[in-house]
């Protein structure tokens, strides 16, 4: 007879967790865990509705309470250069590993404010906040820039959050100037809240030609410059000159910038 057993049998009052966990599955067919995945499952493709079109998007969700993930999708390693059994096997301690060396620190301070920025807000306050790192990973002496957005938090029956589902994003195709990024986005005002701008920048999209406006609108879904050059019919070398005088006037020095102003 096990101990377990015997133990039980001495103080028949006397409940493991683990028993009464597997006596709670046994009667209603739900744990902490099970309801935790139903939750997810019903949110996974409202999520993956977001979209930066900046380049090859996968989607993950990590257990705050319990310091795993609970989901990742398949194309994770197109990325983050990272596999995708590392996430649940290894964790995010290792993940942070695989960060640019001297990014680690700056994604460290950055999750101290962002826990800050968000310890006194009610849940429908939170919703309406994405926040974004642009980040790098290295691998093998290079390094491949991420765009790591935090999309939704989930929250279970009563209200509680319980998980972030972020939205990382390679962003090798845009020209940074590896720099990291971090701020938050106000999806109900359409404004980055943090860091805070200066009150006298402004956007002076009324300044760009009626030519320039037609190649930020592609740009903004994505278009690179030899397919804006297909669409508009003109040269591959005066959508640069346009580009590089849209920049200038709304005072951005990459794609990124002008995706954070518009």
């Amino acid at each position: 007879m096990s101990k377990e057993r015997l133990d039980s049998d001495k103080n028949p009052g006397h409940l493991s967790f683990e028993r009464m966990s597997k006596g709670w599955e046994g009667l209603v067919g739900n744990t902490i865990g099970t309801i935790k995945q139903d939750v997810l499952n019903q949110q996974i493709p409202e999520l993956r509705k977001f979209n930066t079109g900046l380049g090859t998007s996968a989607l993950n969700v990590f257990d705050m309470e319990e310091n795993k993930f609970l989901h990742v999708d398949e194309q994770i390693e197109e990325v983050t250069g990272i596999p995708r059994e590392d996430y649940f096997s290894k964790g995010p301690s290792y993940l942070l590993t695989k960060a640019s060396f001297t990014h680690i620190p700056k994604l460290i301070s950055s999750t101290l404010h962002q826990r800050k920025f968000l310890a006194n807000r009610s849940i429908e306050t939170i919703e309406n906040y994405i926040i974004n790192r642009e980040f790098a990973y290295a691998h093998s002496g290079t390094k491949r820039w991420v765009l790591h957005q935090t999309i939704r938090h989930l929250t279970n029956a009563q209200g509680n959050i319980f998980a972030a589902a972020v939205l990382q994003t390679r962003i090798d195709g845009v020209k940074l100037d590896n720099k990291f990024r971090y701020y938050i986005f106000d999806r109900q005002s359409n404004k980055i809240v943090y860091p805070k701008p200066a009150q006298s920048e402004t956007v002076a999209v009324d300044q760009l030609s009626d030519r320039e406006r037609d190649i930020v609108n592609l740009l903004v879904v994505g278009k690179s410059n030899k397919e804006i050059a297909q669409v508009l019919h003109i040269s591959f070398h005066t959508v640069r000159t346009h580009r590089k005088n849209i920049f200038r006037k709304l005072g951005c020095s990459n794609l990124i910038e002008l995706l954070q102003r518009l």
